[in-house]
């Protein structure tokens, strides 16, 4: 038998604890109540009733929920996206930084022995 959410109306499969439609907790039908029982059968004659105890402290009209529901975790994607922007800017600064400093170590010396003017023209093919 299919659960009906209470708060959308969605129908879920059994054995869902969640609506699938819009997550509120989904509990099940209620059980029929329990047929109430006769009074309890007098005492025997000649012997007084037992002392009833007294109250055994504040009993709530409603009743205790069955378990606390844990919240879902959903992934905040705003998180992953701003980690994600940060990560990349932090490689293109160490990027340039690597390049301003390697790339300009030699920037006034030639030590391949070799300038333009001494390379080959390029012949028509």
């Amino acid at each position: 038998m299919a659960l009906t959410c209470a708060r959308c109306g969605a129908q879920n499969p059994d054995g869902n604890y969640y609506c699938q439609a819009c997550g509120t907790p989904l509990t099940a039908a209620p059980p029929p109540p329990a047929p109430i029982p006769g009074p309890p059968p007098g005492p025997p004659p000649g012997l007084a009733p037992p002392m009833a105890a007294g109250p055994g402290g504040y009993m709530s009209p409603y009743y205790s929920p069955a378990g606390i529901a844990t919240p879902v975790h959903r992934t905040p994607w705003m998180l992953i996206i701003a980690g994600v922007v940060a990560l990349i800017v932090l490689m293109a600064g160490c990027g340039t930084a690597l390049a301003l400093i390697g790339g300009r170590s030699n920037s006034g010396n030639n030590t391949s022995g070799t300038t333009i003017s001494d390379l080959p023209s390029p012949s028509p093919a």
